[in-house]
């Protein structure tokens, strides 16, 4: 059965990416968390490092994967559905780079991304 949305307690029910010990705790943390609202532990599945992997993954039927709505918005593999997770809060976004590869051309992409503003989804 299709469904139209989900909840952060159905995360409980399937395997989402183990994004592996080099990520960063709380950037994991804030894409998915390690408890649904009830308590119940989202278990972790494959080991992934890699955007591309995780939609593999999914599209394979072996795990989830809470994503930002931008995600869907420029990404639709065959075989995957994106739902909103209705309970889950705003996941929010920034331009970042290491500031040992600063130089003009990404200053001139983050002064044109600022001037952009932000994506109306």
């Amino acid at each position: 059965m299709l469904r139209g949305a989900a909840s952060l307690e159905d995360l409980g029910d399937n395997s989402v990416v183990d994004l592996g010990p080099d990520a960063p705790e709380y950037w994991v943390a804030s894409m998915v968390p390690i408890r649904t609202p009830l308590g119940r532990r989202v278990p972790r599945g494959p080991v992934t490092r890699t955007f591309h992997e995780v939609l593999t993954l999914v599209a394979s039927g072996q795990c989830v994967q809470p994503l930002g709505e931008v995600a869907a918005r420029y990404n639709s593999p065959p075989g995957i559905v994106f739902l909103p997770l209705h309970d889950a809060p705003t996941l929010p976004w920034a331009l970042t780079w290491r500031s040992t590869d600063d130089n003009p051309t990404i200053r001139a992409l983050a002064e044109t991304a600022a001037d952009l503003g932000p994506i109306a989804m």
